[in-house]
């Protein structure tokens, strides 16, 4: 997946899950028309509103509970904060030109207790809408470039995206799927377009049971097509085959849903990098012939053909 095209799997999730939770309010009547934000101050409305919620629930909570952790494998709240608030720089530090952050960046040892790490999530939240502010209204539709983790998005898209995960995680906090099944997925789709395949991959790893089911009919299987991608992006193939193979095998759960074609055009691409090109062969002549009545300048269609006969 390159990465354009992973920023528009990116939107797509949100817009989904957005359309779906929308749908359920009910309009209101003798309300006057607010006038349309403009792009940036949209963007930093969003920002500004889950850095309200996420300072005021930094602030509020116990200091004897923030490393308090349910099972090991489990993030504290603490830890849930720093990780929150540092994945901001990974959209500051690019548009400012900086390097972004590591992996293991930041680190709970770094921080002596809640007031160090509520000064730190005030300030990330700081930082991004300062650069928001900065970049204006003709910002929000530059291309950044990361060169350390090999990624291209627009500025708004960047913004946009996180503030809207945050906000469903703090609006929604006991609905499982949002919680188990959305959020995961959209945050390992933002460490892909960043190019951070294994923390896409541990990311996943909290939707794995419930991955086949889903709010609606039919379902989508997202968490099991990202991390087939994921595994692809991290040179696994087998593992890469083992999800692709399990998307196909529950077509009945997904019928038409266009990731039902993609995986198995994923599937073949897991093969070659497994190395068995005779079941690549195989996987690329079904993705094929299910699209043999498409267009034939579609993009992902050439590429899958010129991908094909290299195998053949």
């Amino acid at each position: 997946m390159n990465p354009r095209t992973s920023l528009g799997v990116t939107v797509s999730i949100l817009c989904l899950l957005c359309c779906s939770l929308l749908a359920q309010e009910a309009p209101k009547k003798d309300v006057a028309i607010k006038p349309a934000p403009s792009p940036s101050q949209a963007v930093l409305d969003s920002w500004n509103d889950i850095g309200r919620k996420l300072i005021a629930m930094a602030e509020e909570f116990p200091e004897e509970k923030y490393d308090f952790k349910p099972t090991p494998a489990q993030r504290s709240f603490a830890e849930q904060l720093l990780h929150a608030a540092g994945a901001n720089y990974y959209f500051i530090n690019p548009v400012r030109g900086e390097k972004s952050p590591g992996e293991d960046y930041p680190k709970r040892s770094d921080f002596k207790g809640k007031a160090d790490i509520v000064n730190f999530v005030k300030k990330s939240f700081a930082d991004g809408a300062a650069v928001i502010k900065e970049k204006g209204d003709s910002g929000m539709s530059q291309v950044v470039t990361d060169n350390d983790n090999h990624y291209q998005a627009r500025i708004g898209d960047l913004a946009h995206a996180k503030a809207i995960a945050e906000k469903l995680a703090t609006e929604f906090p006991l609905d499982t799927m949002i919680q188990a099944y959305w959020l995961p997925t959209i945050r390992a789709q933002m460490s892909l377009q960043r190019g951070d395949a294994a923390q896409a991959i541990q990311q996943l790893q909290a939707a794995s049971w419930c991955e086949l089911g889903g709010t609606s009919a039919p379902s989508t299987m997202y968490p099991v097509y990202l991390r087939g991608e994921a595994y692809l992006r991290d040179g696994q193939g087998e593992a890469a085959v083992r999800e692709f193979q399990k998307f196909i095998d529950h077509r009945a759960i997904v019928v038409n849903f266009p990731l039902g074609a993609l995986a198995q055009l994923g599937l073949a691409r897991a093969y070659v990098l497994a190395g068995d090109k005779a079941k690549a062969g195989n996987a690329y002549n079904g993705f094929l012939s299910l699209w043999r009545d498409a267009d034939l300048d579609v993009p992902i269609l050439k590429q899958a053909r010129a991908e094909y006969a290299r195998v053949r």
